[in-house]
């Protein structure tokens, strides 16, 4: 969107000036877009120092990378006066800059994954990703550095500004200083709320505070037809039978089908067939729990759909470390029993179940049942002490998680490889020193792991399989949204209007350019067996 395209609306955001202003759009109304013109607009006025910078905080990883790529236009030859970041990488950034200064030591902090916490519970020497916040609150305390910081940037901006918790929003005010705020918010949204602290306080106090307060109009650039706006805020106000809902269906934008279990994954490759035939570049597929994601993702494995499960950062920081490891074992650096230590961290990691998987304890603990996986594991460590070079030592390290066949998470193991790989390349080119090749290699890949924590995620599969709170911040061509017999997003209400509920199913359904498919289970749960009626 051009500078020139922008509503009245949105051109009174830009150009407010204002200390505090709050932006208020429904899904797809193009609050982030006008947000980063208002940014372009502000490091434009000529009473803008040349040094000053514009923060843009946001809530998930994705979200970094779309806002990144819609700011390439919108900063063309200023590009490096906007930082975009999540809450977590913000705070992990500060941490790292200036928690020697607050008793935090001179090297980086190591976080821990909640993988490794699950299967070898809490190391006290790492920073949990939880105390991340927290951490860089108290390292703000401190005046000098707090108004450091805040000379930086001159505007700072929050996307999804209704879901923020406490820590957060204290976090905002301190690195903000005398910057001007820029809060982007929809009630509607309002899906984290059962998160301590998050919650419709949060969003009158704003608008107690705020000096502008900005209604966007009803303009959806996700889906310019508007069908798909208007039917899902028919079906959140639980308006089954709104004639937008008729439209949504008659023009084929709405389609709901019915299937078990046992045939669900057939019925999910058809609509994938159905949705490329529509133009559907990119599809979403939204699931009601993490493992019911998780072993939707192991069908579509089986049945050769490539596909990206999202939410797995950790997995793939932890497989980036398992080969880390598996080639300093090689180098004569580390243990077998390390090896197979990390393989079982990255499995948690890799299934996503509230408690570390059988296999992983068996590979911790060197108790294998399964003869033939007791066998591929010789033949690992065989492989790996018997490498010739250090390529060879690499390659084998990469492959080694299809080889042994466990099968969870061989897809984010092999996105991970061509991470790793490349990372072992640069490392052995710029090391002429054998035996300090295997601790600058376990740095470097310590360092990525992080990285894969709390930054942007990579570049995402055509299909990407997720949870419906993690659709927040996301957007794509088609998305199928699945409800099995077992699970239903019902946490905090049990009966109509089922509100916080209806929240959630409004912005899965607001993810849409074009098309939504919605799949029931035969008996489907009263939150959204009103669509059996369309």
């Amino acid at each position: 969107m051009n500078r020139d395209d922008l509503t009245s609306s949105q051109l009174e955001v830009v150009e407010a000036t204002e200390p505090l202003v709050l932006v208020l759009g429904g899904a797809g109304s193009g609050k982030t877009t006008t947000a980063l013109w208002a940014g372009r607009e502000h490091l434009d006025r000529p009473d803008t120092p040349p040094t000053q910078r514009v923060l843009f905080v946001t809530f998930s990883r994705t979200a970094v990378g779309q806002i990144a790529r819609r700011a390439g236009a919108v900063f063309a030859g200023v590009g490096e006066r906007i930082e975009i970041h999540t809450f977590h990488a913000l705070a992990y950034r500060l941490v790292r800059a200036f928690g020697r200064y607050a008793g935090h030591g001179t090297i980086p902090p190591r976080i821990e994954s909640e993988a490794r916490k699950k299967l070898l519970g809490r190391d006290r020497a790492l920073l949990s990703y939880d105390e991340l916040l927290p951490t860089a609150a108290s390292i703000l305390a401190s005046k000098r550095i707090s108004a450091l910081i805040a000379a930086r940037w001159g505007l700072v901006i929050c996307d999804e500004f209704q879901d923020t918790n406490d820590f957060q929003w204290g976090l905002l005010q301190t690195v903000s200083g005398s910057a001007r705020l820029l809060l982007l918010a929809d009630p509607n949204q309002m899906i984290y709320t059962f998160i301590p602290t998050v919650g419709a306080v949060r969003l009158d106090d704003a608008r107690a505070r705020a000096d502008r307060v900005v209604d966007l109009e009803e303009v959806p650039h996700r889906d310019p037809s508007g069908v798909i706006p208007a039917m899902a805020r028919a079906v959140r106000r639980r308006s089954f039978d709104d004639p937008a809902v008729a439209h949504a269906v008659d023009t084929g934008m709405l389609r709901v089908c019915t299937a078990t279990q046992a045939d669900l994954c057939d019925r999910l490759l058809a609509e994938l067939r159905r949705l490329r035939t529509c133009g559907c570049g990119s599809v979403g597929i939204f699931e009601t729990t993490n493992a019911g994601a998780a072993m939707l993702g192991a069908d579509l494995t089986e049945r050769g759909v490539a596909h990206t499960l999202i939410g797995l950062p950790e997995a793939h920081g932890e497989a980036i470390l398992a080969m880390a490891t598996m080639t300093a074992f090689g180098l004569r650096a580390r243990s077998f029993e390390d090896v197979r230590r990390q393989l079982a961290v990255f499995l948690t990691a890799a299934t996503r179940t509230p408690r570390a998987p059988p296999v992983a304890v068996q590979l911790l603990n060197n108790t294998v049942q399964n003869r033939p996986l007791q066998q591929r594991l010789g033949d690992l460590e065989a492989a790996l002490g018997e490498a010739e070079d250090f390529d060879t030592l690499v390659g084998v390290s990469a492959t080694a998680w299809d080889n042994l066949g466990i099968g969870a998470g061989g897809p984010v193991w092999r996105r991970a490889a061509a991470s790793f790989a490349a990372l072992a390349r640069q490392t052995a080119a710029t090391n002429t020193k054998q035996e300090a090749l295997a601790d600058d290699l376990e740095a470097a890949t310590e360092q990525l792991r992080t990285e894969a924590l709390i930054t942007e995620e990579p570049i995402r599969a055509r299909v990407q399989v997720m949870n419906f709170h993690q659709t927040k911040g996301r957007e794509a061509d088609g998305v199928i949204l699945i409800y099995r017999e077992a699970g239903f997003v019902t946490r905090w209400d049990a009966r109509e209007p089922f509100a916080e509920a209806s929240r959630v199913l409004y912005v899965a359904l607001t993810r849409a350019r074009s098309h939504v498919t919605v799949v029931l289970p035969p008996v489907p749960h009263a939150l959204i067996a009103p669509f059996a009626r369309t």
